[in-house]
């Protein structure tokens, strides 16, 4: 068995699940050139000089000091609010323990000037072939887990004024103390805007968006972050794209799109398991920044696989189909043009040792070269559950188009639910299928295998053809049914237009689906029992 998996994995790569590319997507979608170049904001971020933390507990107490005294009130000492830390992660305990902590975690240090945003921070006193630093602020209470750490600073952050009692004593702790804080750590760029009035700030707010090639569009549920040194807030964005944060700023804050979804999945890309894809966007207003996205944006691949994920979660909710695991992780690949659902992540009882090194030197295609020998504790601690493959050699700069991403996410995502509903045990055995009969002719063989493993790879398939192809046609009547050059066509056909002629509903056949429907006849056989009033016409159809 784990040999088994240990080559499904490497077979990802090259094959995968079929993608339905039509003319239009082919073209670009209309897409201008312009569209393609390359933007500034990917890669790694570029950062300056070390600065002077504001928010350190020295440089508060000497500003409370210096307000008090302008303010004829007695000072006190203060006491600091949190830790400024950073962890560094060595194996796949320290990953996992970091993971579930809860922390915002940062991979570049939050007190100095960053030159140029980017996707990614890797610290030069560390190998390339090692996980960089995480930066984050802990309470002073913090129980530090059996890992490498440092405190790097106490700090004392003050909290907004409508936080804070009316007491004269406690009004000097807000606002007001923040950019004292901020004046006295030094006049550089980092600190040159500053709001003079506490009344006259904003909470940062605005819109994310996409360009689709025809159009913008909100992007839906994913997280959008605010910081200035160790002052941080975030906040999802809603079904507009749009986003307000919590907390006020005097100085221009450092914003991040992150691929966090409300909806309860990852989207990983750059480290992939560490923590969710992250774009680093500049220092913007203290009121809001409104963010657009176009081909020219790394991040756009994340965003549109977003989108379709959020959607499809939605249709889920509406439509009484079971939504994927919770906690889903989907991995973007840059540089593969499959993708699949071999939810990884949730096959809890899978022994991964066997098959981790080769998995990292087949898969790792992120901003660092990695050296797998190193990583051999890499999927040890974080398997993907689902893999989008970006990557198109019929475009001339190597990318699909918005609607082909978003269809083949629905595809695995529709896997991704037939698994909440079958378990484990028959994904198992549609793993091992796919591993022992693909070819360079087709991942699911030629179809003449006489086994389980063959007939649940036709029902598995036929479904999320005719799923994605249906959703296809509702959605943006297209009337382009996937999948159809491969020997299990008959069934995509069947479940299809059975949907496609309103016989039954996707939600009548998903509850078909269960552990026990193990072939394309069992489901048959399913829907005739169940549906008995429409026996007549669903074995018509079959």
């Amino acid at each position: 068995m784990k040999r088994n998996l240990y080559l499904f994995i490497i077979t990802l790569l090259s094959a995968g699940c079929a993608e339905k590319i039509s003319t239009t997507q082919l073209s670009g979608e209309n897409l201008n050139e312009q569209d393609y170049v390359t933007s500034s904001r990917d890669g790694m971020m570029v950062l300056g000089k070390k600065l002077n933390n504001p928010y350190s507990l020295a440089n508060m107490q000497a500003a409370y000091n210096e307000l008090c005294k302008t303010k004829s009130v007695a000072s006190s000492n203060l006491e600091a609010t949190d830790l400024y830390v950073r962890f560094l992660p060595k194996d796949s305990t320290d990953i996992a323990v970091l993971s579930s902590l809860d922390l915002e975690l940062f991979d570049y240090p939050l007190d100095y000037e960053i030159l140029s945003g980017g996707d990614y921070y890797h610290d030069p006193t560390i190998p390339e072939t090692e996980i960089t630093w995480q930066y984050t602020k802990v309470s002073p209470d913090f129980k530090f887990p059996d890992m490498q750490y440092e405190i790097l600073d106490e700090c004392f952050i003050p909290e907004d004024e409508e936080e804070l009692t009316k007491s004269s004593s406690a009004s000097l702790l807000g606002e007001e103390l923040e950019m004292m804080a901020i004046r006295m750590a030094g006049q550089s760029e980092e600190y040159s805007i500053v709001e003079t009035k506490a009344s006259a700030k904003k909470y940062p707010a605005g819109y994310v968006k996409i360009n689709t090639g025809s159009s913008e569009v909100p992007v839906k549920g994913v997280k959008v972050r605010c910081h200035f040194f160790l002052k941080w807030t975030s906040d999802y964005t809603d079904g507009n794209g749009y986003y307000k944060v919590s907390k006020k700023f005097s100085c221009k804050p450092h914003y991040s799109v992150i691929l966090e979804n409300q909806k309860g999945f990852v989207v990983w890309g750059n480290w992939g398991f560490l923590s969710p894809a992250t774009h680093n966007d500049e220092r913007r207003s203290t009121s809001g920044y409104n963010f657009s996205f176009t081909r020219n944006d790394k991040a756009w691949k994340w965003l549109v696989i977003n989108n379709a994920a959020y959607d499809y979660y939605r249709m889920c909710e509406k439509d009484g189909i079971k939504k994927p695991p919770t906690d889903l992780k989907i991995w973007c690949w840059k540089n593969a043009t499959s993708s699949s659902a071999p939810m990884l992540h949730h096959l809890v009882g899978l022994n991964v040792t066997a098959f981790a090194v080769p998995f990292a030197a087949m898969l790792l295609t992120g901003p660092v070269v990695v050296a797998v020998s190193t990583l051999s504790w890499f999927l040890m601690a974080a398997l993907p559950d689902v893999t989008i493959g970006t990557y198109s050699s019929y475009m001339d700069y190597n990318t699909r188009t918005y609607s082909s991403i978003y269809g083949t996410v629905w595809h695995e995502l529709t896997h991704a639910s037939h698994f909440s509903q079958a378990g484990e045990s028959l994904w198992g055995r549609y793993v091992n299928y796919i591993v022992t009969h693909s070819s360079k002719e087709s991942v699911y063989g030629d179809g003449s295998a006489d086994t389980k493993g063959r007939d649940i790879c036709e029902l598995g398939e036929a479904w999320a053809n005719a799923f994605e192809s249906y959703s296809s046609y509702t959605n943006q009547n297209d009337t382009t049914v996937s999948g159809l050059n491969y020997w299990f066509k008959d069934g995509i056909r069947s479940l299809y237009y059975l949907m496609y002629d309103s016989i039954l509903t996707p939600e009548e056949i998903y509850r078909c689906l269960t552990k026990d429907v193990k072939s394309i006849e069992d489901l048959k056989q399913k829907l005739l029992d169940k549906y008995e009033d429409r026996s007549e016409q669903i074995e018509a159809y079959f």
